[in-house]
């Protein structure tokens, strides 16, 4: 996963649909702060609120992970294949 390409994509996907970071924040039952973390890619999410996330602002999971707004079958073997490199790496 790349904090940035998905810190980017969820900034862009709060704003389009015309919420500010305290409102998200609220909707996630996390804190601000948590919120302003994920959007400058400094921390990422985690997998506990991928479903709440991507139900809130209208994506996939494999579209959170790839940090892009593509849900083609392409793009959610990238998400596999990713997923897959990031636990081997905690390994």
């Amino acid at each position: 996963m790349n904090n940035f390409e998905t810190a980017t994509l969820l900034k862009k996907l709060r704003k389009d649909c015309n919420y500010t970071i305290q409102k998200i924040a609220n909707l996630l039952d996390v804190s601000k702060a948590a919120v302003s973390k994920w959007e400058r890619g400094i921390s990422f999410p985690d997998v506990s609120l991928f479903k709440k996330i991507c139900n809130e602002l209208n994506i996939s999971i494999e579209e959170l992970i790839n940090g892009e707004k593509d849900n083609s079958d392409e793009a959610k073997e990238k998400a596999i294949i990713t997923s897959i490199k990031d636990k081997e790496k905690i390994k």
